[in-house]
């Protein structure tokens, strides 16, 4: 019954911490721009790694614009403008209007993707205008996205490349490509994950990792450096909160300082966003099965760590054990991430079993040892 308990408020403390930091975080607003049948929506879902416009709630926020939101990431999709048509005009004040009015929103718009059919193998004067006032006008990041390059030639990229960056005022233009869709991969250094880089490094960074999480299909090494990054944070605040020795209790990791980081690594990975998680098998399944085993094998498989019981807690167990947990979290994580993208069948639950436990008290011996 007791362990039964632990379990229940393990689970129950990383519910309630994963949800508070969803609450705090900014979501990034990036708009699509272009030309309409230029793969705007399906620009969006690539880089996205799903229908984004299926499961986002989406709703007109002006005429010719529609919001998709959920809860890391909001994507403004243009309808786009029919190329040598009265609506040129009328697009370009509408994308310059919306993003100026959006400035003092909670959502702005923080990037531009502006979208170019490499098919279509042209540059219009529209298009030249409309980025520059975004880019030189507004001071927006823009990046132009050559599509549909898997149906077009190298010969019609090369060229519309060479007169986007010729364009008065567009030397400095990122530009990059991407295809029409998602079973297609394109060998080229300017693909969609070098846009997904270029879209990190022009976010603030309280609205980067809701992006990073945002995409399920790229930036794994980002998402590990990340989830890196908070780990040492969390070590941090345990080391700081042993700096008084503390009673020692197998409730060490059941702690708010770890379950804090867990819930924070598992938004990195967008872990509660995999499909086999979802419906509350994270919280009522896994992290029951997580905390079952630590609370009842920590004691036994830490050889010496008995001797504290009933005593006290330092600062470099307190550093070991956090670094220990969130390294093998981190990195299952990603065993879980990779397995989804190339479609290997996955026991969740004993990812996070016996195996994971060991690890863990791995990990810790020799962090321990480091800090003796």
């Amino acid at each position: 019954a007791d362990q039964n308990e632990t379990c229940s408020k393990f689970a129950n403390m990383f519910k309630d911490q994963y949800e508070q930091y969803v609450a705090k975080q900014h979501k990034p607003g990036i708009l699509i721009a272009g030309a309409s049948g230029t793969g705007k929506s399906t620009l969006c879902n690539l880089m996205l790694g799903r229908e984004f416009a299926s499961v986002g709630t989406g709703r007109p926020v002006t005429r010719g614009i529609n919001c998709y939101t959920d809860d890391k990431v909001t994507i403004f999709d243009s309808e786009g403008y029919e190329p040598g048509s009265a609506t040129e005009s009328e697009y370009l004040k509408l994308i310059s209007d919306f993003v100026s009015a959006r400035e003092h929103e909670e959502v702005p718009v923080d990037v531009i993707w502006y979208a170019i059919s490499a098919p279509g193998a042209r540059v219009t004067d529209l298009d030249a205008s409309l980025i520059k006032t975004l880019k030189n006008d507004l001071h927006k990041p823009v990046a132009a996205v050559l599509t549909q390059v898997d149906v077009a030639t190298l010969e019609q990229c090369d060229a519309l490349r060479e007169a986007l960056l010729k364009t008065a005022g567009l030397e400095e233009l990122a530009v990059f490509e991407s295809t029409h869709a998602a079973d297609i991969a394109i060998a080229r250094a300017r693909s969609l994950d070098a846009l997904f880089d270029w879209t990190v490094a022009h976010l603030e960074q309280s609205r980067r990792d809701s992006f990073i999480a945002a995409c399920h299909q790229r930036g794994f090494d980002l998402k590990e450096k990340e989830a890196s990054t908070i780990i040492k944070e969390h070590v941090g605040l345990a080391v700081a909160a042993c700096a008084t020795p503390v009673p020692f209790s197998d409730a060490l990791l059941l702690s708010p300082i770890q379950l804090a980081m867990l819930a924070r690594i598992a938004f990195v990975w967008d872990l509660t966003g995999i499909k086999e998680l979802a419906g509350g098998l994270l919280v009522n399944s896994i992290m029951p099965t997580l905390g079952r085993s630590i609370a009842g094998n920590l004691l036994k498989l830490i050889p010496g760590i008995g001797t504290l019981a009933g005593t006290v807690i330092n600062g470099g167990v307190a550093a070991a054990l956090t670094t220990a947990l969130g390294t093998v979290f981190n990195k299952t994580c990603r065993k879980i991430a990779e397995g989804k993208l190339t479609g290997r069948a996955q026991d969740l639950s004993d990812l996070f079993d016996s195996d994971f436990v060991k690890n863990v008290i791995e990990l810790f011996k020799l962090h321990n040892r480091k800090n003796s």
